[in-house]
C-alpha cells in the first residue's frame, strides 16, 4: 500500500544520509591523519563495522550522542544514542 511505500522510501533516504555522514567522517579522519579510528573500530564488539566506525568517530571528536533508528546496534558504544524522534524532540525543546 501507499503508506508502506512512503515508509520504505523515507527509511532509504535516512539510511543514505547516514551512509553519507559516515563517509564524510571517515574522509575527515583520513584528511587529518586520524587512522586510529579505523584500527580501533575493528577491535570493538560490534556486529556491523560501520556502526563501530561511527562510534569511534563520534568518540574521537567528542560527539554528545549518535542519532539512530536502532540503538541496540550501538550497545557497545560509550556514546549515548538517541532515536530520531528523541533527537527531534531535543532540538525542538532547545529551540523553544
Amino acid at each position: 500500500n501507499r503508506m508502506n511505500q512512503l515508509t520504505i522510501k523515507r527509511n532509504c533516504r535516512v539510511d543514505d544520509t547516514m551512509h553519507k555522514a559516515s563517509k564524510y567522517i571517515v574522509d575527515l579522519a583520513i584528511e587529518n591523519n586520524i587512522n586510529s579510528i579505523v584500527i580501533n573500530a575493528f577491535n570493538l564488539d560490534f556486529k556491523d563495522y560501520e556502526d563501530a566506525l561511527q562510534s569511534q568517530c563520534a568518540e574521537k571528536v567528542s560527539i554528545d550522542f549518535i542519532v539512530t533508528r536502532n540503538a541496540k546496534d550501538f550497545s557497545g558504544s560509550t556514546i549515548k544514542t538517541l532515536t530520531i524522534e528523541a533527537f527531534l524532540a531535543k532540538v525542538k525543546a532547545d529551540w523553544i
